[in-house]
């Protein structure tokens, strides 16, 4: 199989929100966020956002995921495999959700010693 024939990882362009130490949440979307989606709480910790058409019923796409605690969050292995694997956020390159969710963390705890 020669490298023409490899698959192509889709990258998805995201951005970020955080809603400061009173609260510690980040939020991670894809850009352009979708119109509709709801809240799918994977556990106390964390949600994906799910893309829904009119009907409310869900697309199979990712508008985001949410994290609660961010700062001292430990429960990476919680985070659904079915989500797009390669994301990348404005000055990054691209990495696989868990990875760029690390980096976010790191950054945060950087910022807030």
């Amino acid at each position: 199989m020669g490298k023409e024939d490899s698959p192509v990882e889709q990258v998805v362009k995201a951005s970020v929100m955080y809603t400061g130490p009173g609260k510690d949440v980040l939020c991670v979307f894809v850009e352009p966020t979708p119109d509709i989606w709801i809240a799918d709480p994977v556990d106390d910790d964390i949600a994906v956002f799910r893309v829904v058409d009119e009907g409310g019923r869900e697309t199979g796409e990712i508008a985001g995921v949410e994290i609660l605690d961010i700062t001292t969050f430990s429960g990476w292995d919680s985070i659904p495999k079915d989500i797009p694997s390669m994301w990348q956020v404005e000055g990054k390159s691209p990495m696989p959700l868990v990875d760029l969710l690390r980096s976010i963390q790191e950054e945060l705890r950087r910022y807030m010693r």
